[in-house]
């Protein structure tokens, strides 16, 4: 053979070899997910790239093993609401949590998302949950209020509840409760 009609072959055999390779079923199923413990989720890679787990995750918000409690200070009614519970209670049935909640100031504790200062003056706070960077707008009245909270950090505060538009729940009139 000549040596164009030899790389020729050999460039043919190897896209023959990779595409047979290709072809063939894995013999355990990507991306399940299973469950090792209550608190974690672990999932396989392809039997042949490992055959060990990829990453285990922590199920709690804060990373610890177990869930943590919040004691409400003296004289607090009592345990405080969690912004993401919200969140959800909207995204599960937006028309009864509308009727709900609807105009009633809540005090409720999530952790500080992006703060964006607004042209009046004020801010806004993202709150998150999960994948969903701001399921939650609340909008202060004066940027210096929170400029103290570090982006992460969990606080406590006092909004009212303005709707639920475009898949995240407005808040208005709010303040750091204290």
């Amino acid at each position: 053979m000549r040596p164009p009609l030899q790389c020729v072959a050999l460039f043919a055999a190897s896209i023959a070899t990779t595409l047979s390779a290709l072809a063939q079923e894995p013999g355990v199923p990507v991306g399940n997910w299973q469950s090792a413990t209550s608190e974690t989720i672990t999932w396989a890679l392809h039997p042949a790239l490992s055959g060990r787990e990829l990453y285990r995750a922590r199920m709690t918000r804060d990373g610890k093993g177990t869930a943590t409690t919040v004691t409400p200070p003296a004289g607090d009614a009592g345990p405080l609401s969690s912004a993401v519970a919200l969140y959800r209670e909207f995204k599960q049935d937006e028309k009864a949590a509308l009727k709900r909640y609807a105009g009633k100031t809540l005090v409720l504790e999530g952790r500080r998302g992006t703060l964006i200062p607004l042209s009046d003056g004020g801010a806004a706070i993202h709150i998150a949950d999960g994948f969903t960077s701001r399921a939650l707008v609340l909008v202060f009245r004066n940027l210096r209020d929170v400029g103290g909270i570090g982006e992460g950090a969990q606080f406590r505060f006092t909004c009212t509840v303005e709707g639920f538009d475009y898949q995240y729940v407005q808040m208005k009139d709010c303040s750091i409760g204290r």
